[in-house]
């Protein structure tokens, strides 16, 4: 007997949804799709696409409308770390140095603070305050960091600061007594030898030679005092010489964290302040522009756009007075660009069939992202004519102007007297208006060119 599986197949289920898609760090000019997932690569944050975003839209992460934060990597170094100015939409941790702006103090961290989380700055168990009411900016606080590799040697310093200023003001004293070490060692080492010693045989000259050798056993006579003395003499000669040593190392440690200290204050202030189109160099030999060279550079960047383009007018309330020649406004009455040449204002951009047809809607300018966006009509739009023609003379220069003109019946033609030297084909013959009639031309039937 033979045995068959049997094996049961199921309709297929119905696809699910697209999973998501990594596209790398976000570019403001790509477009991108819902589910993509893209990283912020300043705050080092995941977002993910939630409405589809088209290309060159140049949205910021921040806009919950197309991105919503997926995770959040932090990598951080130990110690302290210089966040700026207090944000709610940021997450912080112990230690992080913060500046609250409604009070410009500056709070070292005790806990780690959630976004969105309203923290009580003035609680000692959330922060402790490290500078009240004064302006310190991120450069200032990145330049001190420059003091960290120091740190150890400053609080060797500061530990032993009183040991220091003692030694500092006997330093002669304890040179001489380093120099003399030898003798003190000396002495001490002739002390303990006993019967073979100096001080023996001075005693052996001496008459009452039992008294010196009940002095030499006594252990509280004052030779064996004076013995003891230079024995502790000789070990606080050797201390005091280490201890010199010490504070030499040490004062040398100082004056070069001083000296670094200088440079990186030095340093900070170039960073900072530097002179508008003037380059610094650093103490690394580095050189660059300061972060005042910069916001002057943007502020300037600014004033030059905003005199070039001054915004939405009607066409009566156009200025004409301090305008710059080159300067560009959008005339609301007409749905155009106009361009002012010095002296008056002329037409500029507008669209395939003019403001009643797929021409300019909206004119705006966005100073935070400098971007200048120009809103057109829905192309396609019918019109029944295009109003520019007729109410304006045309010069078509050295362009071919091709156009059909046929009517079935001469009784179809337009008014003659309101259209004047037209021409047009009625019933297949051509005609021309003049002194308010249609005028028929006799021609030869046979044609001359085809195409």
């Amino acid at each position: 007997m033979t045995t068959r599986a049997q094996v049961t197949v199921a309709a297929q289920g119905t696809q699910g949804p697209p999973g998501l898609r990594w596209m790398g760090v976000y570019d403001p000019t790509a477009a991108y799709t819902v589910r993509d997932l893209v990283r912020d690569d300043d705050n080092n944050i995941l977002y993910i696409v939630v409405t589809d975003v088209p290309a060159n839209s140049n949205f910021l992460l921040t806009n919950e409308t197309y991105f919503d934060v997926f995770a959040i990597q932090v990598v951080r170094s130990p110690g302290m770390q210089w966040r700026g100015t207090y944000d709610a939409n940021q997450d912080y941790a112990p230690k992080d140095l913060v500046r609250d702006s409604a009070t410009n103090n500056v709070y070292y961290l005790n806990v780690s603070v959630a976004r969105n989380s309203n923290p009580d700055f003035t609680n000692s168990a959330t922060a402790d305050l490290v500078l009240q009411g004064v302006e310190v900016s991120d450069a200032d606080i990145q330049s001190l960091n420059t003091l960290a590799p120091y740190t150890a040697s400053l609080q060797s310093v500061a530990g032993i600061v009183a040991d220091v200023s003692t030694v500092s003001g006997i330093s002669a004293n304890v040179t001489t007594v380093a120099g003399s070490d030898a003798s003190v060692t000396a002495v001490a080492t002739n002390l303990g030898q006993g019967a073979a010693s100096e001080i023996v045989l001075v005693g052996d000259n001496i008459t009452d030679v039992v008294t010196v050798a009940a002095q030499i056993n006594n252990n509280a006579s004052a030779l064996n005092t004076a013995l003891t003395n230079a024995t502790n003499a000789a070990s606080s000669a050797t201390a005091a010489a280490t201890s010199a040593t010490n504070a030499g190392t040490s004062e040398t440690n100082a004056a070069a964290s001083e000296t670094a200290a200088d440079n990186a204050y030095n340093d900070a202030k170039k960073l900072a302040v530097n002179a508008h189109n003037s380059q610094y160099t650093l103490t690394d030999t580095s050189t660059g522009y300061s972060a005042l060279h910069y916001a002057t550079e943007a502020s300037n960047s600014l004033s030059a756009v905003n005199d070039k383009f001054l915004g939405s007018y009607t066409t009566a309330n156009l200025p004409s007075s301090n305008v710059t020649t080159g300067a560009i406004a959008y005339d609301s009455t007409v749905s155009r660009l106009k361009i002012w040449d010095g002296s008056q204002w002329l037409l500029g951009l507008e669209g395939d069939q003019g403001p009643s047809g797929p021409g300019i809607t909206a004119v705006n300018y966005d100073s935070a992202t400098d971007t200048l966006s120009i809103t057109y009509d829905a192309p396609g739009t019918s019109i029944a004519e295009d109003p520019r023609i007729g109410t304006e003379d045309i010069n078509f220069g050295p362009y071919a102007i091709k156009y059909s003109n046929s009517f079935t019946l001469v009784a179809d033609l337009p008014s003659a007297t309101s259209y004047p030297g037209m021409f047009a084909v009625a019933n297949g013959v051509p005609h021309f208006s003049h002194g308010g009639s249609w005028y028929a031309i006799t021609y030869n039937n046979t044609p001359v060119l085809s195409n």
